[in-house]
């Protein structure tokens, strides 16, 4: 049985995202941000992390880059070659100030965001099979109604955060 209750804004984002604020990813530092491993992607998630108890098994980047932990055998060399014939190279780029909580308050609509760029040899196979099958799949990876978070095409998004010994459901996601 899970819970709906508030979850620490920076552990929330964290959470959503998959990674601190640093770069850092909840995989290897799932209790606060360490920069030093800001630039780190050498981590699976079969044997670090098999429940998602450190990086939700709903984040963005376990549904974007899913490493060893789909099937046909997740943890094995046929599960991490699915997640490579998938694979993007992609970069986010900030842009404009950082959004204060006073300012999202306020309505402060300053111009603020990311740059997307990635690339890719086939873009059905590779970007477009990531955002339908991965991203918009509300039963990724065994979740039962959660999309991506961060970039799914849906209003009012939820991710659920296994725990122990229950899980938190945050929801109404803007």
């Amino acid at each position: 049985e899970g819970t709906e209750q508030a979850v620490p804004q920076a552990h929330l984002a964290a959470r959503i995202v998959g990674r601190w604020p640093s770069g850092a990813p909840l995989v290897q530092a799932p209790d606060r941000d360490d920069p030093s491993l800001a630039t780190s992607n050498d981590f699976g998630y079969f044997r670090e992390d098999r429940d998602g108890l450190r990086c939700p098994l709903g984040a963005h980047i376990r549904r974007t880059n899913p490493r060893d932990s789909l099937d046909p055998k997740p943890g094995s060399q046929a599960s991490i070659d699915i997640g490579n014939r998938h694979r993007i190279i992609r970069r986010g780029r900030e842009y404009g100030n950082l959004l204060t909580p006073e300012e999202a308050i306020a309505g402060d609509d300053s111009p603020r965001g990311l740059y997307f760029a990635c690339v890719n040899a086939n873009i059905g196979r590779q970007f477009e099979f990531i955002q339908r099958t991965w991203v918009n799949n509300p039963k990724f990876n065994g979740l039962y109604d959660d999309r991506d978070p961060l970039v799914a095409a849906q209003p009012g998004g939820s991710l659920t955060i296994p725990g122990l010994p229950v899980r938190t459901r945050v929801t109404d996601l803007p």
